[in-house]
């Protein structure tokens, strides 16, 4: 099945149930997949006047998270998507990953 914009909006429409105005909150990592995704939830949010909002997760575990996360929330800011980076603490990611693998 081609996936295209309006395909995309009438599966929405047609499958599941909203609330008139709705939220919608989408995780975006900045990859092809996870942009095309938020560009037809921008699109059947337009047609539904909802909102949406980009997650980003400044993970921390790369030396240029901080970057690539700013840079993805720019060329968000660019198309007027509302975004948000939400960030990591390194230490209780490793720490609590540590943990996990003494009890297993």
């Amino acid at each position: 099945m081609k996936l295209n914009k309006k395909r995309f909006i009438n599966l929405l429409n047609n499958n599941y149930i909203f609330e008139k105005k709705p939220l919608v909150a989408v995780a975006v990592s900045g990859g092809p997949d996870s942009i095309a995704l938020l560009m037809l939830l921008k699109s059947w949010s337009e047609t539904i006047k909802g909102d949406l909002l980009a997650l980003i997760v400044d993970h921390k575990l790369r030396k240029n998270s901080s970057i690539e996360a700013y840079s993805i929330f720019k060329y968000l800011s660019d198309n007027k998507i509302k975004s948000k980076i939400l960030s990591v603490n390194k230490n209780k990611i490793m720490k609590k990953n540590m943990n996990e693998a003494r009890i297993n």
